[in-house]
């Protein structure tokens, strides 16, 4: 009976050991686990195969099979990343229960965030709740940026209405009033019935209403995802509108700009929510009939030699069609900025990684890379944070057509040559330039666009 309960207490001190690992230290981990609860399926699915999931994919590649992982201190060895990608279906209830089921179970440390505004809002402080790290994707935090402090885990890295795209569509919007006869911009909304679209269209309100020079004709409101939407853009043309303004998901904006297009109804300007920004729009969707239509966003290969770098990266990885012009650089620098933080941070916990984000200036495709409070507060403290719109490359995009001939410049624009927009095989294209009033700016913007009979695009072939 002793010779047994002499095993029974090896076995345990044994299994004690080797849970600990070697002289009572944690065991060291195979891989660096990340959570994704993404819309792998149902209507929002169209965010991760074009927006932040082709961008985590390619830092999946370029973390492990490039760099060789990421080194952790308190191991003192570099260990590969794996993403694990549960699918919420699109659906709120069903991404709640999935990040409540596998935040309590302690096995992450980190998350990327999930498909779009409502569903980052949501998220965040469900990760505080766990103490496990946010890294944001797609989706605005207006409604929850006042409110950081009570989320300390929450990361959000995309430009958003008030950070600081409206302000700047805005500045645009006052620039173009020069064009007109009355000094006036006369602007129709067309803003879809969730957050996002409250989100927008409340802070362009806000913002115009300082603006003499912008005037709102009306706001309408549509259902999610949808694609009958013709007598709103009827209605927008026959009220004598000179910009549309599209705060809304696709297949919203491109069904909006297609019924346009057929029915010859022009405008001075369109601006459209997460829909121009991707490079599908021109080269699938639009063609040249993309000219002159402005998203937010922005930025490009020319916004600078590391993006130029990083754009000629990613292209080789996922092809041209893929790229966000819009977030695509935001999610990179954030996953960058985690991976840098478990490299610094002493211990191998989401408080350390927590930390060293909230307090450090990092090394991304954009430069040095931080996060502020909403009222623009660095170093962080017990807060969770916004990428600081210091950091940004820019807020409003729009397609304009360059050449080889014209050294791969915009039509018009003179200046040094520019490299050959990566990934293509032709003498000319488009490139979603950034047209803020600032030193972002990569190319000034066409106000007002040319007509779709202009342009080719009407009558449709």
């Amino acid at each position: 009976m002793k010779k047994l309960l002499f095993i029974s207490l090896a076995v345990v001190l044994a299994l004690s050991l080797g849970l600990m690992g070697c002289e009572g230290e944690p065991e060291v981990p195979e891989q660096i686990d990340i959570l994704a609860v993404r819309s792998l399926s149902g209507p929002l699915k169209v965010f991760q195969d074009t927006a932040m999931g082709p961008i985590y994919k390619y830092w999946w590649h370029v973390v492990n099979n490039v760099t060789g992982g990421i080194h952790v201190p308190e191991f003192d060895t570099t260990l590969p990343i794996y993403i694990d990608e549960k699918d919420d279906t699109s659906d709120m209830d069903t991404m709640v229960t999935l990040l409540n089921t596998n935040l309590a179970t302690g096995d992450y440390n980190f998350g990327i965030g999930p498909c779009c505004t409502p569903f980052l809002q949501a998220a965040g402080p469900i990760y505080s709740l766990y103490g496990k790290v946010l890294v944001g994707a797609e989706g605005g935090c207006t409604t929850v940026a006042e409110e950081m402090d009570k989320y300390p885990y929450m990361f959000s890295n995309l430009g958003f209405s008030n950070w600081n795209q409206v302000p700047t569509l805005c500045e645009i919007m006052d620039d173009w009033s020069a064009s007109e006869i009355d000094g006036t911009v006369d602007v129709y909304i067309m803003s879809i019935d969730d957050l996002f679209g409250y989100e927008y269209s409340g802070e362009f309100e806000t913002y115009a209403a300082n603006y003499t020079t912008i005037n709102i004709i009306d706001r309408v409101e549509h259902p999610m995802f949808a694609t009958d939407v013709g007598a709103l853009v009827e209605l927008a043309h026959n009220a004598s509108a000179d910009v549309l303004l599209l705060n809304s998901y696709p297949p919203t904006p491109h069904a909006a700009v297609g019924y346009a297009i057929e029915h010859n109804l022009d405008f001075k300007a369109i601006v459209t929510g997460p829909a121009a920004c991707y490079e599908n729009w021109y080269d699938f969707y639009f063609g040249p009939c993309a000219e002159g239509i402005c998203g937010y966003g922005a930025w490009n290969e020319y916004s600078s030699e590391a993006l130029g770098d990083f754009a000629a990266g990613i292209i080789a990885y996922n092809g041209r069609s893929l790229m966000d012009w819009w977030g695509g650089h935001y999610y990179y620098a954030g996953l960058q900025m985690l991976e840098e933080a478990i490299a610094e941070a002493d211990e191998y916990t989401a408080l350390a990684v927590r930390d060293v984000l909230a307090s450090e200036k990092l090394d991304t495709i954009m430069g040095e890379t931080w996060y502020t409070t909403y009222d623009g507060t660095w170093p962080l403290g017990s807060s969770g944070g916004l990428m600081a719109i210091a950091c940004h490359c820019g807020e409003v995009g729009q397609w304009q057509h360059v050449t080889e001939a014209n050294g791969w410049q915009p039509d018009g624009v003179t200046g040094p040559a520019r490299e050959q927009p990566a990934g293509i095989n032709a003498t000319e294209w488009m490139i979603f330039e950034v047209i803020d009033p600032d030193a972002d700016q990569t190319a000034p913007s066409i106000y007002p666009k040319a007509t779709w009979a202009a342009l080719g695009c009407y009558p449709p072939p």
